[in-house]
C-alpha cells in the first residue's frame, strides 16, 4: 500500500501588468524574508532552518497566505507577473515551478525561491474533511472541478493552507 505522486510543470496565463483579466499576483523572493539555520547557532539541530522577517529588532513568523493575500507583503516583494486564475498560481505554488505564458504568447519559466516557511496543508485534505469530496474521488482533478462549481469559496479553501510559495 502506498500513495504516489506526480509532478508536471503548470501552465498559467499571466500578463507583465495588472488588468482587468490579470489581477493575481504572482511575487517573486520577498526582500524582508530572512533564513535561520539554526544549526549555525545550536548543533541539536541539524537542517532545522527557520523562515521569518525583522520586527522591531525581533525575527517573527512570517505572514501566512491569508495575510499575505490581503496585502502584508507591501512592496517588499517584487510582482513578476499577474495571473488571471488563483486556483493556476496555488497549484504552480505546490509543484515549485511554473511556466508561464504572456499574452504576446512568449513563455516564462518561474522556479522555486523560498516559501514564508509555513506549514503545508493540503486542501484535498480539508475538502474531505469538509465532505466536499469523498476520499476514494480526491485527485488534483477533482479539487479543481469543485473549487470552479465554487468560487465564492476559493479564497477559504486555499487560505487553509498557510504555506505560500515565491518564486
Amino acid at each position: 500500500h502506498g500513495l504516489f505522486t506526480g509532478y508536471y510543470l503548470p501552465l498559467v496565463h499571466a500578463s507583465l501588468k495588472k488588468n482587468k483579466q490579470y489581477t493575481v499576483p504572482v511575487y517573486g523572493l520577498p526582500a524582508d524574508l530572512v533564513k535561520v539555520n539554526l544549526s549555525l547557532f545550536d548543533s541539536d539541530s541539524p537542517n532545522k532552518v527557520i523562515i521569518g522577517q525583522l520586527k522591531n529588532n525581533t525575527l517573527v513568523p512570517y505572514p501566512d497566505r491569508t495575510a499575505i493575500n490581503q496585502g502584508a507583503l507591501g512592496k517588499n516583494a517584487n510582482i513578476l507577473v499577474w495571473a488571471d486564475n488563483a486556483v493556476d498560481v496555488f497549484f504552480a505554488q505546490i509543484q515549485g515551478s511554473v511556466m508561464v505564458q504572456l499574452p504576446n504568447h512568449q513563455s516564462l519559466l518561474l522556479g522555486y525561491a523560498s516559501t514564508n516557511g509555513r506549514p503545508y496543508t493540503a486542501i484535498g485534505k480539508v475538502l474531505i474533511q469538509n465532505k466536499a469530496i469523498a476520499r476514494e474521488n480526491i485527485s488534483m482533478q477533482t479539487i479543481r472541478a469543485w473549487l470552479q462549481a465554487h468560487p465564492e469559496q476559493v479564497n477559504d479553501i486555499l487560505n487553509q493552507n498557510a504555506s505560500y510559495l515565491f518564486f
